[in-house]
């Protein structure tokens, strides 16, 4: 098993650093929050920024779930949640967030209207970055 779940090569942050002599033996940090990843390195840069330990920050990202199938994607995305508590639960980590909306709901009422049109506006997004992983409009429907 890996560290990461993606690939062999783990600790694989280190690589950036290879292609540009002039950054080798820099300062680095790895950081991964699952869905948040990309948002918890700007904001890891910007506080790296903001209590002046540098001048400069290089934020780069790598997308690798589509390297392996979709019920190991499921199977890895998974271990980043409380695995003792929510291994059991069905469709994975999509499982996980649909029972946090269900206690959403419970608590301020039903709001899959508005889910239904942030997956609608996501997915019509996507569309046009050739990037997406899945590029296709679903609509609101």
């Amino acid at each position: 098993s890996y560290n990461n779940g993606f690939q062999a090569q783990d600790f694989p942050a280190s690589l950036v650093f290879q292609a540009v002599p002039e950054l080798r033996f820099k300062p680095a940090t790895r950081l991964e929050n699952a869905c948040a990843t990309g948002s918890a390195a700007i904001h890891g840069a910007l506080d790296f920024l903001g209590a002046r330990r540098g001048r400069i920050t290089l934020v780069v990202g790598v997308e690798k779930m589509t390297a392996v199938s979709g019920q190991r994607v499921g199977e890895i995305l998974l271990s980043a949640s409380y695995v003792k508590g929510e291994a059991g639960i069905q469709a994975g980590f999509a499982g996980v967030f649909a029972r946090i909306a269900e206690a959403y709901f419970q608590k301020h009422g039903d709001q899959s209207d508005a889910l239904a049109a942030i997956a609608a506006k996501n997915h019509r997004n996507g569309v046009d970055n050739p990037f997406a992983q899945l590029r296709k409009a679903l609509g609101y429907e």
